[in-house]
């Protein structure tokens, strides 16, 4: 059987002349296209699973990016609340340092210098009558942290940092 197959290929061969060398090459090409998309196809197709989790990075990306978004308005507010209440302040000062200078400028020639007017010296916070306050007041400016103070009145932490933030702001 070997033998008639290879006398038939051989009497094709010789039918076909100089013509079986074109073919043969055309073959190969063929063969080797072939060859070529069908390893380009397995990483070209993307499974159903693939694609959704693809989907899903790209969603988290996103939700994280507008996170990242919301934070950094909500810090530009925070900057911006800042830096209007610093301009208050300092317009503030501004119209007191004008009012100054213009005393100043209505003082007799022959004034001492040393004689600056300033402005009348803070009144001392009112006592409370609470007898909590007092307490923490006390403690404090015995130099205790809100911790100790805390632990010492046997009252929240909170309470305390509440009524010390309160004395500050008197």
């Amino acid at each position: 059987m070997n033998l008639a197959a290879t006398f038939l290929a051989m009497s094709i061969f010789q039918a076909m002349g100089d013509m079986w060398i074109p073919l043969l090459g055309l073959i190969m090409i063929l063969f080797a296209v072939l060859r070529l998309r069908a390893r380009k196809r397995p990483t070209q197709q993307i499974t159903a699973q693939e694609q959704l989790e693809r989907l899903k990075q790209a969603r988290g990306v996103r939700g994280d990016l507008e996170q990242v978004m919301v934070e950094v308005e909500e810090l530009s507010r925070r900057f911006s609340a800042q830096l209007d209440a610093k301009a208050m302040q300092l317009e503030k000062l501004i119209a007191e340092a004008d009012q100054r200078i213009a005393r100043l400028s209505q003082l007799p020639a022959g004034t001492p210098t040393n004689m600056v007017f300033t402005s009348a010296p803070a009144a001392p916070p009112p006592e409370s009558e609470d007898p909590l306050t007092r307490r923490v007041h006390q403690l404090a400016d015995a130099g205790l942290t809100s911790d100790q103070i805390a632990a010492e009145t046997k009252e929240h932490i909170g309470k305390i940092e509440l009524i010390l933030a309160l004395r500050r702001v008197r």
